[in-house]
């Protein structure tokens, strides 16, 4: 077995390189001789032989690469035995590598025209121009949406935070220096006005990167006889139609907004057996609100907010919920639903609008007719409960008793599992026996509630005290 070690792609090369490899056999008795072969092509052919015959257990060769150019260059290690039949094995680089390609060659260059010093109000779409220069290659270029001028701080974990790719891959011979962005896509990172910074990337594969940021900033607003689409971080999304808005206004999408009344109304959630939402729902909970030019903030329908026209003026919003929520319903993905949050009764409130439900993309969309905060519940029909008059016993349960650390729910027929939740809506354990048992495990005191699913559907639910 043949590996080669260096180069394996990705290098540049120029002067003496050491080629190193490592090969093995079987039969320790045989003796080997190596050859090493270059392709200037990618691979496709190896015509030029770099060493041949190099005597067994040499492992590394000094090689003169002034004699060579390309960047699509790979070595060929081929070891042969000295065995009866002789046997050969070979391995090549696993990427291309660069030769002598880059002492002639000059550095691109980028720099970022618009937007141009200053702020710049945008709306829908902007064109973003600059200038490049790459007279030796056809370099690529990226642009990047960021939320200040300095490149170093743009982390892997605020990616599409605080930063991120406009588009890539764009062409320095394009005979267009310019991109036209829809402002949609930037998401809303900022809890007051939205704006950002553009940079440009300009990469030939050989010299190093180059970088250039604008001088100013875009600040994006939404007008009102266009509208426009906004975007949160968590990809939650507010519609606004033409007219809808009675002035232009920066429009924004805050994921996981902190108000006490949300701590309220989800309380309150635990006590309605009607509805239920666990921990990775309240992730979907986002704030919608606009903010006229001038600082006024845009409310309520009936006064300067959404309008009602049925024909102008239809705004909507989309939510997303992760992959964990399936796994955490009580019910079924069928019964999420989009709820308004009365600050002032600090309630959940169901929305009349009809939704829509995407189970691949795994987001919901309904029309609204007012800014405020919104989020995602699970509504447990009314027609899902059996009735069956479920007695645990006991109940409650002092664990202070020795002996007894069993809850007993009594003859069940034909039913699937049993889920226990805490206080706070939490589902702390499934069991599949008609007993649960809590020997060892640490529950503290207070109120408990179970869930038992049957086979065709229905649900058994209640309370349960346990004492510690």
């Amino acid at each position: 077995m043949v590996t080669v070690i260096a180069p394996n792609g990705g290098e540049t090369i120029k002067g003496n390189f050491t080629i190193k490899w490592k090969y093995s056999d079987n039969n320790p008795c045989d003796l080997h001789t190596s050859d090493i072969l270059l392709s200037l092509d990618g691979g496709a052919t190896y015509s030029t032989k770099v060493a041949s015959n190099l005597s067994d257990n040499i492992t590394t060769f000094v090689w003169d690469t002034s004699k060579y150019e390309s960047n699509k260059a790979k070595i060929k290690v081929v070891v042969t035995d000295n065995g009866i039949p002789s046997l050969q094995g070979e391995d090549e680089s696993d990427g291309v590598f660069t030769l002598n390609i880059n002492h002639n060659n000059l550095p691109p260059y980028i720099e970022i025209l618009k937007p141009p010093a200053g702020e710049t109000k945008a709306s829908g779409n902007y064109l973003i121009c600059w200038d490049d220069l790459d007279p030796d290659d056809n370099a690529t270029i990226t642009l990047y949406w960021d939320k200040d001028q300095s490149w170093y701080n743009n982390l892997e974990d605020k990616k599409d935070i605080t930063w991120g790719i406009i588009t890539s891959g764009i062409e320095e011979d394009c005979a267009k220096d310019s991109y036209l962005l829809d402002l949609s896509l930037i998401p809303c990172w900022c809890p007051w006005q939205r704006y950002f910074y553009v940079w440009g990337k300009i990469d030939d594969k050989i010299n190093p990167p180059t970088y250039s940021c604008s001088k100013g900033r875009i600040i994006i607003y939404t007008k009102a006889d266009v509208g426009g689409t906004t975007m949160g971080i968590n990809k939650a999304m507010i519609e606004i139609g033409a007219g809808a808005l009675s002035e232009d206004a920066f429009v924004f999408v805050i994921c996981n907004p902190e108000y006490p009344s949300i701590d309220i109304a989800n309380y309150k959630v635990t006590q309605n057996p009607s509805v239920y939402l666990p921990k990775s729902l309240e992730k979907s909970i986002c704030e919608f609100k606009a903010v006229g030019m001038f600082g006024d903030l845009l409310k309520t329908c009936n006064t300067n907010g959404i309008k009602f026209d049925l024909v102008k003026g239809k705004t909507y919003i989309t939510i997303p919920y992760d992959v964990e929520v399936k796994n955490q319903l009580k019910s079924s993905e069928d019964n999420l639903k989009i709820y308004y949050l009365n600050m002032e009764e600090k309630n959940w409130e169901k929305i009349s609008f009809e939704q829509v439900l995407d189970k691949i993309k795994r987001t919901i969309k309904v029309r609204i007719n007012k800014f405020g905060i919104y989020g995602i519940l699970e509504e447990i029909p009314e027609g899902s409960y059996a009735c069956s008059n479920i007695s645990p016993y006991p109940n409650p349960l002092d664990l202070s008793k020795a002996g007894n650390y069993n809850i007993n729910f009594g003859l069940l027929n034909n039913f699937k599992e049993i889920k226990i939740y805490n206080m706070a809506g939490e589902l702390i354990e499934t069991i599949n026996t008609n007993y649960w048992n809590i020997v060892n495990k640490s529950y503290g005191s207070g109120i408990y509630y179970y869930l038992i699913f049957y086979n065709n559907g229905k649900i058994d639910k209640g309370k349960i005290a346990i004492i510690n």
